[in-house]
């Protein structure tokens, strides 16, 4: 796989990658197929909040979908605390999901504003 592609190009890698099809792969992202073949295609670009749940409900590493560059998919080996997130994730309680989340855009709002500085 190529780095000079677009995000377009490499969502309909990674859809094709995982065999399914525009609908199967729109659905898992709650978003209608012909949305999904505008992005493919090149008319529509893909915004931060698609790219997030192709990574959430796909296991796609960010960077890959963002740059082209490193794996496109993260193991369990070389990501181990995205790993680690999502099993504490699915062991805690619908308030306390809640809490994590806020406390991770707080976490990254701040770390946004240090970085800007």
């Amino acid at each position: 796989m190529t780095v000079d592609t677009t995000i377009g190009e490499r969502i309909k890698q990674l859809r094709i990658a995982l065999n399914m099809t525009q609908t199967k792969f729109a659905k898992g992202l709650v978003i209608v197929q012909g949305y999904l073949a505008d992005i493919e295609s090149g008319k529509r670009v893909a915004n931060e909040r698609l790219i997030k749940m192709i990574c959430l409900v796909y296991c796609a590493s960010k960077h890959w979908l963002k740059t082209g560059e490193g794996e496109m998919l993260f193991t369990r080996e070389s990501e181990d605390a995205q790993w680690d997130i999502f099993r504490i994730f699915d062991d805690l309680t619908p308030e306390n999901r809640k809490r994590l989340i806020e406390y991770a855009e707080y976490l990254l709002d701040k770390q946004l504003k240090e970085s800007s500085k």
